[in-house]
């Protein structure tokens, strides 16, 4: 089931491309890594810059998927898409080992990157409520204070502001 006779050019061009895919998702896994550091440090113009660089690379690893999509099919037969363990049943044997070790690969960086874009997401997260935490500290309207007198009657009412910003500026 080695696919004995049969020519390894269309498994080769798979090899190619799931090396292609995988050097693509080390490169997003670099570029997520950076993005980590800028969302700590706080550096939005840098940020901005690395967002727009990141939307180019998902649209050309989209691009490389359907060129794997392409390339399992002409290995495997017209519209088939099996797993990677067939896929490899299939193979031919003296391809096998680089085919398998690409996939591999690919699958690490991939499950990195979206480690990292999963980190990247609540650390945005968290830093959205924070700046909402802050915002309302600041702008908390006024609150009614209740001064007691010494036999524990209420003296008055006075309004206080509880914050350090006035909402109405």
């Amino acid at each position: 089931m080695a696919n004995e006779g049969k020519t390894t050019a269309p498994w080769e061009d798979l090899r190619g491309v799931l090396k292609t895919q995988r050097q693509a998702y080390e490169h997003l896994r670099d570029a997520l890594k950076e993005k980590e550091r800028l969302i700590i440090k706080g550096d939005v113009k840098k940020l901005e810059a690395l967002v727009a660089a990141e939307n180019r690379r998902v649209d050309e690893l989209e691009e490389i998927e359907r060129k794997r999509i392409a390339a399992v099919e002409r290995c495997a037969g017209s519209g088939e898409q099996p797993t990677l363990t067939e896929l490899l049943k299939m193979s031919p044997e003296d391809l096998r080992p680089a085919i398998e070790n690409e996939a591999l690969g690919l699958m690490t960086a991939l499950n990195q990157a979206a480690a990292l874009n999963r980190s990247n997401a609540e650390l945005i997260r968290e830093s959205v409520q924070y700046s909402n935490y802050s915002i309302n500290v600041m702008t908390s309207g006024a609150a009614r204070e209740t001064v007691y007198e010494g036999t524990g009657r209420m003296k008055s009412a006075e309004d206080s502001l509880s914050g350090f910003l006035n909402r109405q500026v």
